[in-house]
């Protein structure tokens, strides 16, 4: 081998060998700049959306904007750091869309005309199993009210109907509100029990609230208790 070859050679590796070293350099930088992040990846399957705004709002009583994007071709994205683990609505101009954990990690909005889902992160992919067998017990709270509408129509008694139809009726509300009080008393390490207790109490009026509800805030940690917006929701609770 000439010894021009050899200084070539010699050279190609060293600069291969600064090129892996940069690399890797480059790559622990953003791991330590980062930190906890989150990165939010959405489309939209409807041209309805495009040109809106997509913003993440908390809970609280102002909607206060976390993050915003605009929808593009159907898509947008999002990303930042995480200082803390939250329950926020996902909007799309004034109209809340749907509930978003944001945590680290690389999250997926799929949109649609009638729904929208979330999922690829942990509490993420629990809060809609969770929400999609809510779904369920609120299609079949739909299917016998047509019922009764129906064998209403027919001829039968309203009456007579609703006490027929109230049994069952009774047993698919005790294990809705069940299955609703352990999904959130099984997660009050974290921010699903609080975000969906929230969720549900804002849109029952707190006199009609099942009585297991005030069991439960009682008997939540003080985490729970203390978020400005359920307190208020709760202003005047006595425990009883």
């Amino acid at each position: 081998m000439g010894d021009r070859t050899y200084f070539y050679l010699h050279q190609m590796t060293k600069i291969a060998g600064m090129v892996r070293f940069f690399t890797l350099l480059m790559s622990a930088a953003m791991l330590v700049s980062c930190g906890d992040c989150y990165h939010i990846d959405g489309k939209s399957s409807s041209s309805h959306f495009d040109g809106k705004m997509a913003y993440l709002r908390m809970l609280d009583d102002a909607g206060t904007v976390v993050d915003s994007a605009e929808i593009v071709h159907g898509t947008f994205k999002m990303s930042g750091d995480v200082d803390s683990v939250m329950m926020l609505m996902l909007y799309m101009d004034d109209a809340c869309i749907a509930p978003l954990v944001l945590e680290d990690g690389e999250m997926t909005v799929d949109i649609s005309y009638a729904d929208a889902t979330v999922s690829g992160t942990h509490l993420n992919d629990s809060l809609y199993a969770f929400l999609r067998r809510k779904k369920g017990y609120d299609n079949e709270f739909s299917r016998m009210d047509s019922e009764i509408a129906r064998r209403v129509l027919d001829g039968g008694n309203y009456d007579t109907v609703k006490e027929e139809v109230g049994n069952a009726c009774d047993k698919l509300c005790s294990d809705y509100y069940g299955y609703i009080e352990d999904f959130i008393t099984s997660n009050y390490n974290n921010v699903l029990s609080s975000g969906v207790f929230l969720l549900i109490c804002r849109s029952t009026p707190v006199d009609v609230l099942p009585e297991s509800f005030f069991s439960i805030f009682d008997d939540a940690p003080d985490t729970f208790k203390e978020q400005p917006a359920l307190a208020g929701y709760f202003a005047g609770h006595d425990g009883q």
